[in-house]
């Protein structure tokens, strides 16, 4: 689909008399014969409908729209219809010599700009590729800007194959690792064609019209490669190949051409794993879309029937309602589905860029970055899963609809009192171990103040039960050991390796939890002290909520709006570890005080 918005006047050139022309309805789609031709011969189509319920009678293109101003001229059926230049090559390079070329491209074979056939057609997009006899994959012509040649793009090419097909080995000398100008070609038409340098790898639409065919071709100018082929290289490198670039330069430059190759080329056999609704929209959620309704409607061909229907504002596709209801109603959908909340912790993962929409809602338009380190999704959708902090609490839900208004059972734990210093750095960032170092000691000193200032110390006992000194190193690991996923709640024992780490920057087992729980949170402690770490934006005065059906506490921050209890409202700020109330034990103390919490 379309990578940047068309202008009202360029959809008035795409469609019009052609569609009206060739109506069609229920599982009726539009494709073109491309008729054959050679070099400069003009670009000749012929419209036609056909059924999904045919054969498979069809290939289906994938394709970045492009520049919507940069258009050629071309005739379908007698009618002269403007096109991206994208497309126009995609057809001189795809026409064949001498035979007919039946292709689905959604640039024609769409209205785009009447929004009722837009729906029902994306609504049909999944069907559409499945039932393609194949996928062509157009990534463009190979660009005569940079600084290497079509052979070097062979090369490439070449690479990929030999990565395929011929046994895992220790590998040195290839011209990709070549510290000379060969090399440096090789690796420019390398970078060119993966993920960072040619914009497909990164569209919203091309995953699923890449993992749903039976089989696909990528087309790179005038070379060609099966995906199946890719894929394979891909599975290879991950699997006993070892590289070796003839300087460090080299092979920094070398190892970022393998992690961009592998990432989406790997995530493709995720995508055909068909993942819960929740994981695979925040799994993709790095991809891009020129319209952020596609970043919902645009996986929804990667779920099997019974995960689609658990989320009817994804499967009902509708262009004419906004991305700000579209995304409310998704994120209500997603509860319900999971019936539990961990949808709020995707919530607020990244901050909004969707005007005026609630603060419990996911912006889908907001792009995850990818980055060295598991993204904060995983890491705290892995951690959430642990903890049962709601434990004797049911899910209680309701919407006021149209209001934005999310209304959940909920206890108000206590108020957030002090807050530390946040260490901000990005996923693509190392951590920096000495600054780590100094916020987790900044936050000590918070707490041994707070204890001071009542004449005690670290080793008084804590509220929720042990040592308060007990509670703090195991608040800033989330009380939990991490690799990919937790391993486990540490080991008393593991206090000295946690105070090690502090005093002489110390390596062990929990550094993993160190590295992805310190860095972009604040640590805080409560009026009653309790000790925790959550979002790096909290407040003083911000409560601390256990809802039904949370499997851990939230931060939330009381609104203006409301005059009394009754009608007060919160909005979420995010998802927290609190030490003491991990397990049921707040809920345990204070069932008989829950309440409906109104979130906006």
């Amino acid at each position: 689909m379309n990578p940047s918005l068309p202008s009202s006047d360029f959809l008035q050139l795409l469609n019009g008399n052609l569609h009206r022309s060739f109506p069609i309805r229920d599982e009726q789609i539009r494709v073109v014969d491309l008729l054959p031709g050679t070099g400069a011969d003009a670009i000749i189509l012929k419209c036609r409908i056909i059924t999904l319920n045919g054969g498979r009678n069809f290939e289906a293109l994938s394709y970045v729209w492009g520049d919507s101003h940069d258009t050629r001229t071309v005739s379908i059926s007698g009618f002269d219809m403007e096109i991206t230049q994208s497309l126009y090559a995609a057809f001189l390079h795809l026409r064949d010599v001498r035979n007919v070329r039946t292709l689905w491209t959604d640039q024609i074979c769409i209205d785009q700009s009447d929004d009722e056939e837009k729906s029902r057609q994306v609504g049909l997009m999944g069907t559409i590729y499945r039932k393609c006899s194949e996928c062509l994959i157009w990534l463009g012509d190979i660009p005569s800007n940079r600084l290497f040649l079509e052979s070097d793009a062979q090369v490439v090419m070449d690479f990929i194959r030999t990565v395929a097909y011929d046994k895992p080995t220790f590998l040195d000398s290839h011209t990709l690792l070549l510290d000379d100008i060969d090399g440096e070609r090789a690796r420019s038409a390398f970078e060119a064609l993966i993920m960072g340098g040619n914009p497909w790898w990164s569209r919203v639409w091309t995953l699923q019209e890449a993992a749903l065919p039976a089989t696909a071709t990528l087309h790179w100018g005038p070379l060609t490669i099966s995906l199946e082929i890719v894929e394979l290289a891909a599975l290879n490198l991950c699997s006993g190949w070892l590289f070796e670039g003839s300087s460090e330069e080299v092979q920094a430059e070398f190892h970022k051409l393998m992690s961009n190759f592998l990432y989406p080329v790997r995530g493709l056999r995720i995508a055909r794993n068909r993942e819960i609704p929740l994981n695979m929209l925040m799994r993709w959620r790095y991809r891009e879309a020129s319209d952020a309704r596609d970043k919902v409607y645009g996986f929804g061909g990667l779920l099997p029937i019974k995960n689609l229907s658990s989320v009817p504002a994804m499967r009902n596709v509708d262009y004419r309602i906004s991305p700000k209801v579209l995304f409310t109603n998704v994120t209500m959908d997603l509860i319900r589905s999971e019936g539990d909340l961990r949808a709020l912790v995707g919530a607020r993962e990244l901050p909004h860029i969707t005007p005026d929409l609630p603060t419990w809602t996911i912006d889908f338009a907001a792009s995850s970055a990818i980055g060295t380190r598991q993204s904060k999704w995983w890491h705290h959708s892995h951690r959430y899963l642990r903890w049962t902090a709601s434990k004797g609490l049911k899910l209680h839900v309701e919407s006021l609809d149209g209001s934005g208004v999310l209304c959940l059972s909920g206890i108000l734990i206590d108020r957030i009192e002090h807050i530390s210093q946040v260490y901000q750095v990005t996923v693509e960032e190392s951590i920096h171990d000495q600054t780590l170092q100094e916020v987790i000691l900044q936050s000590r000193r918070i707490l041994e103040e707070r204890q001071q200032s009542c004449g005690s110390n670290l080793n008084a006992p804590y509220i929720g039960g042990g040592t308060i000194k007990d509670a703090f190193w195991r608040t800033m690991l989330g009380n939990l050991k991490m690799r990919e996923f937790p391993t486990g709640v540490p080991k008393e024992h593991q206090e000295q390796e946690f105070e090690d780490y502090l005093d002489k920057g110390t390596y062990s087992e929990l550094i993993t939890s160190l590295h992805g729980h310190v860095p972009n949170h604040a640590f805080f402690t409560t009026a009653s002290g309790y000790v925790g770490i959550g979002p790096s934006d909290i407040q003083a005065e911000d409560w601390v909520c256990i809802f039904g059906g949370g499997r851990v506490p939230f931060v939330i921050r009381a609104t203006d709006a409301g005059t009394n209890a009754g009608s007060a409202r919160y909005q979420l700020v995010g998802d927290a570890y609190v030490h003491g109330i991990m397990r049921g034990e707040a809920v345990v103390q204070r069932k008989e005080h829950a309440e409906m919490i109104r979130l906006v």
